[in-house]
């Protein structure tokens, strides 16, 4: 981060370290510096990231557990700074399809960090899921065929103080979801 902000002060840098750097130098600045964002999925992480980067981005979480990471990045340094949230919904003409949406297309992206590291193929992460039960995608997914539901859910992440939220329909199901939440989503936000 130091090199980078260095650069985009205009100054030549040289540095050797984990990054080696010769005699870097940019020739056209930005007129206004990007914010440097840092990503975050737990507290330990969150607290950290508060103490360096420009914003902070996490993924959506139950509220609770999203509030101890947002107090984390606070405690850390963040308080003040922008923060995102990429928050993963399905939603689909029914209930029935909105969760059969979510777990063709988003089961092998629940696992926990320690299979994460383990898995290695696509075979690997599919033969992993095939444990799986379709309900479990509610522990990870908001999944709703109703639009009132959903604005709800998103009204509850803003209320935590997220300067955006970037809504990701993990459903197939592409130009209805735009269609649907252009109409009805949007104006009650």
């Amino acid at each position: 981060m130091d090199i980078i902000r260095a650069l985009w002060n205009g100054e030549t840098v040289s540095h050797k370290g984990l990054v080696t750097v010769e005699e870097a130098k940019l020739f056209t600045l930005p007129k206004k510096l990007p914010l440097i964002v840092g990503y975050a999925i737990t507290e330990k992480t969150a607290r950290w990231t508060g103490s360096w980067a420009d914003a902070f981005i996490t993924v959506s979480h139950p509220v609770e557990k999203l509030k101890i990471i947002i107090d984390a990045f606070y405690e850390g340094g963040g308080e003040g700074k922008p923060m995102f949230l990429k928050m993963q919904i399905s939603y689909d003409s029914s209930e029935k399809k909105a969760l059969q949406g979510a777990f063709s297309q988003w089961k092998t992206n629940i696992f926990q960090s320690n299979m994460l590291t383990e898995l290695r193929t696509p075979k690997q992460f599919q033969q992993a899921a095939e444990f799986l039960n379709p309900e479990i995608m509610k522990e990870h997914v908001k999944i709703s065929d109703n639009t009132m539901k959903h604005a709800e859910w998103i009204n509850e992440y803003a209320e935590l103080g997220f300067d955006e939220i970037v809504v990701h329909n993990v459903n197939t199901n592409q130009e209805q979801f735009i269609e649907d939440f252009g109409s009805k989503v949007l104006p009650q936000l």
